[in-house]
């Protein structure tokens, strides 16, 4: 979660308003790798049911704008060049708007173990609208460059 903190990922959550969508998203870690290589990561659960409802049945999910295999390959073989990358956390790269960072909110405690309130400033994977957003901002980019 320190990561969240220094890449700027989460910021610490304002007095919540009755005037802005407001949730908290349950979180836990995950390990992957062994050894030297294992790496953990936080992974936020839009999923949960609170109150009869899930965060994800609340956001729209957008369309789907991964490209087809079979199309990609056959723009491959006509013109004979072909890209592929790797976004390091691409998720992360993407903004979460100001007004609606309060949807992404969750509890983590402080140096002192007290609980704080902290929210999402950046997308996170598990949101049902992550991809939409992220494949929509890597075709942006492919466009503009």
């Amino acid at each position: 979660m320190r990561q969240y903190f220094d890449e700027e990922w989460a910021e610490p959550a304002p007095a919540a308003s009755p005037l802005r969508r407001t949730w908290y998203l349950s979180h836990h870690e995950v390990y992957q790798g062994s050894g030297d290589e294992r790496k953990c990561r936080v992974v936020f659960d839009a999923a949960a049911i609170y109150d009869g409802t899930t965060l994800n049945s609340q956001l729209e999910a957008g369309r789907n704008l991964q490209i087809d295999l079979l199309r990609a390959i056959l723009r491959f073989h006509r013109l004979c060049v072909g890209l592929q990358a790797d976004i390091e956390k691409m998720y992360l790269q993407i903004r979460v708007r100001e007004e609606d960072r309060d949807a992404c909110r969750f509890l983590w405690w402080d140096d002192e173990w007290r609980i704080r309130r902290y929210r999402l400033t950046r997308v996170c994977f598990g949101l049902t609208c992550s991809p939409f957003f992220t494949m929509g901002k890597v075709r942006s980019h492919a466009r503009r460059h």
